[in-house]
């Protein structure tokens, strides 16, 4: 039987190791973001946020070598929630939000594994704070210790 390659950090990360923390950062985040509120940002209003996200200082200093151009932006038709994979994010209709987004560019920032572990959750912290401010960081910061979230590698 033939082995598929794996030809990106996110792909390698989400075949190999058990995602503990999946369920509680999910939970922390339907605590902290109002779900229901969608931005209902468009496709190109999408792209250009993560344009701006990752063109940022921030995330060249959290990047390194690991892709050098942002992210594809996919609509999402097919999927029921949003993915990322391989420099691409697919954003169905309903998560179109602003801190949806950051979520996957923290996977796509975020070689270590698994895929919601506390590399990600360092990462994610850090965009939330950067593009959504202050305020958003501790209340997901906050959602995330009560769920016992490892927040730190």
């Amino acid at each position: 039987m033939a082995t598929a390659i794996m030809d990106t950090p996110a792909q390698r990360r989400r075949t190999t190791t058990r995602d503990q923390q999946r369920s509680r950062v999910y939970a922390a985040e339907n605590a902290a973001f109002d779900k229901s509120k969608s931005e209902g940002m468009t496709v190109e209003q999408v792209e250009r946020f993560v344009e701006e996200v990752w063109n940022s200082r921030t995330v060249e200093r959290m990047r390194r070598s690991i892709w050098t151009r942002a992210p594809r932006v996919h609509d999402g038709r097919g999927h029921r929630r949003a993915v990322s994979y391989g420099g691409m994010i697919a954003i169905p209709l309903w998560a179109r939000s602003r801190w949806v987004v950051l979520h996957e560019l923290a996977h796509e920032l975020t070689t270590q594994e698994p895929a919601h572990g506390p590399h990600f959750v360092a990462n994610y912290l850090t965009l939330v704070e950067r593009f959504l401010g202050f305020e958003a960081r501790e209340r997901l910061g906050a959602e995330m210790r009560k769920r016992n979230v490892k927040t730190r590698p």
